[in-house]
């Protein structure tokens, strides 16, 4: 649902999104400042999954939403035979944190 948060700041990081439909705002460490709008094609929650094992921020919907998602322990395995993939999220995770 629009207004509905997907991820809280500080809880274990265990599943990876990706954005099938709808858009989602990125709340920073002070619970009101927004630092990104993502939407359709987007993913989040790479930080927590592959760096540094907790949510960095807060992610809530601004409109209802579709999702992708890959589990950790799944993520970590795929990433494995990709890694330059692997590389390549981890530089962004870094970029975002």
């Amino acid at each position: 649902m629009a207004g509905d948060f997907v991820i809280y700041r500080g809880e274990i990081a265990t599943i990876m999104y990706f954005i099938k439909k709808g858009f989602v705002e990125i709340i920073a460490s002070d619970e009101r400042t927004i630092v990104a709008y993502l939407g359709e094609g987007s993913y989040f929650g790479e930080i927590g999954v592959l760096l540094t094992g907790k949510r960095t921020v807060s992610v809530k919907s601004k409109t209802p939403c579709i999702f992708f998602i890959i589990e950790k322990d799944e993520f970590v395995q795929t990433l494995e035979k990709y890694p330059a993939l692997a590389k390549y999220l981890k530089a962004v995770g870094r970029q975002r944190f």
